[in-house]
C-alpha cells in the first residue's frame, strides 16, 4: 500500500543557513559574490551557475550569499526557490510571484502573472536562485524564461544563481559556471570534529583516527558531517571498524561521489533498529523532491506496522 500523489506538493529548500556548520567555501562566496556586486553595467540580467558533486555544498553556498548583508542591500527583491526540472513560463513566474506576495495565486493568465511581477520586481533590482536544477530541456524553456524576465524589469544589475551537480544544465544556462572544488582533508576535519566530539571526551587516538577517517570524505563535507555524527558517543572499537575497511566504505580507487554513496548508505547500516531502517527505507515509495505532511506519514507507517512501543510511551502516533 502506497502513498497518494496528491497529498505531495512540490519540494522547497529554504535559505537559512547555520554559520557554525560553514567550513572552507569563503573563497567560493566572495568570488561569486564579486561576479554579482560588480556586472556590466549594460547587463540586464546574468546567470551564475555554482556546479559542483552531490554533498560538496552548493546549497550552503547559495545560502550564505542569499543572506549576505552586501547582497541583501544590493537586491530588493530576492526568491529562493527549488526545482528539478524547467517548468514551462507560466508556471516558474507563478512560483516567483507567490513567493514575492506570500500568497497563494487564483488560476490566471500569463499576462497577468507579468503584470503583477511587473508590479512587484518594476525598477527594482533582484535576485532569484534556483536550487538543485537537475534539466534544461529543452533549452528553449530556459530562453523563454529569460526573455520574458528581462521584459518583466528592464532594470540592470538583476542576477539567477542556479545551483547543480550537472555539467550539463550548468553550461546550458551560462557560459562560466563556477565549479565547486573539494575541500581539504584539514576543512573537513574541522567539518568531522565538530559533529564527533560534542559532547565526548578527546583523545589523542581518537582525534588520530579521525584525522584518518577523514580521508574517505574525499574532499565533501556532507560525508563529513555524515561520519562524524554516525560515530558520536562511539567506542573505539567501532571507529577502528570504520578505520580498518567497513565493506561499505573501503576503497581507495572510489570516486567523491561514489565514496558518498557509500557513506550515506553507512549511516543507514547502522541506525539503531529495524523499525527504523523500514520508516527511513519507507520514503522510496514516495516521488524525487516532494514532500509530505507529517501526521500523514506517521499514520501510513502505523497501516504499515513499522511502528513499535517504546520505553517512553506506547502511543503510536508519539512514536512516529
Amino acid at each position: 500500500r502506497g502513498p497518494s500523489r496528491q497529498i505531495l506538493p512540490v519540494r522547497e529548500t529554504d535559505s537559512v543557513v547555520v554559520a557554525s556548520e560553514v567550513v572552507g567555501r569563503d573563497k567560493d562566496v566572495a568570488e561569486i559574490k564579486e561576479k554579482m556586486l560588480n556586472m556590466r553595467e549594460d547587463v540586464v540580467l546574468c546567470t551564475i551557475p555554482i556546479v559542483g558533486m552531490g554533498g560538496s555544498g552548493k546549497t550552503t553556498v547559495a545560502k550564505i550569499i542569499f543572506n549576505d548583508e552586501q547582497i541583501k542591500q544590493h537586491f530588493e527583491k530576492r526568491v529562493w526557490l527549488c526545482l528539478p526540472e524547467m517548468l514551462e513560463t507560466k508556471s516558474f513566474l507563478e512560483l516567483m510571484l507567490e513567493s514575492l506576495t506570500e500568497r497563494k495565486l487564483e488560476v490566471q493568465s500569463r499576462d497577468i502573472i507579468v503584470k503583477k511581477l511587473q508590479d512587484e520586481l518594476g525598477g527594482k533590482r533582484y535576485l532569484l536562485v534556483l536550487d538543485d536544477l537537475w534539466r534544461v530541456d529543452p533549452t528553449i524553456l530556459w530562453h523563454d524564461f529569460l526573455d520574458t524576465l528581462k521584459g518583466i524589469n528592464t532594470f540592470r544589475g538583476n542576477c539567477i544563481l542556479v545551483t547543480t551537480r550537472r555539467d550539463q544544465v550548468a553550461s546550458s544556462v551560462a557560459a562560466d559556471p563556477h565549479t565547486l572544488k573539494e575541500l581539504t582533508d584539514d576543512h573537513c576535519w574541522s567539518i568531522f570534529r565538530q559533529r564527533a566530539f560534542v559532547d565526548g571526551e578527546v583523545t589523542e587516538e581518537l582525534v588520530s583516527m579521525g584525522n584518518r577517517i577523514v580521508e574517505m570524505c574525499k574532499g565533501l563535507p556532507l560525508a563529513a558531517s555524515v561520519l562524524g555524527g554516525l560515530l558520536r558517543n562511539k567506542e573505539k572499537h567501532e571507529w577502528q571498524t570504520i578505520l580498518e575497511g567497513n565493506p561499505l566504505v573501503a576503497g581507495e580507487d572510489d570516486s567523491g561521489q561514489s565514496s558518498l554513496k557509500k557513506i550515506l548508505k553507512l549511516s543507514y547500516f547502522y541506525l539503531p533498529s529495524p523499525h527504523l531502517k523500514k520508516c527511513f527505507a519507507y520514503f522510496a515509495m514516495f516521488p524525487k523532491d516532494f514532500e509530505f505532511e507529517k501526521d500523514q506519514l506517521i499514520q501510513l507507517w502505523m497501516a504499515e506496522g513499522f511502528l513499535r512501543p517504546c520505553q517512553k510511551t506506547t502511543v503510536m502516533e508519539d512514536v512516529g
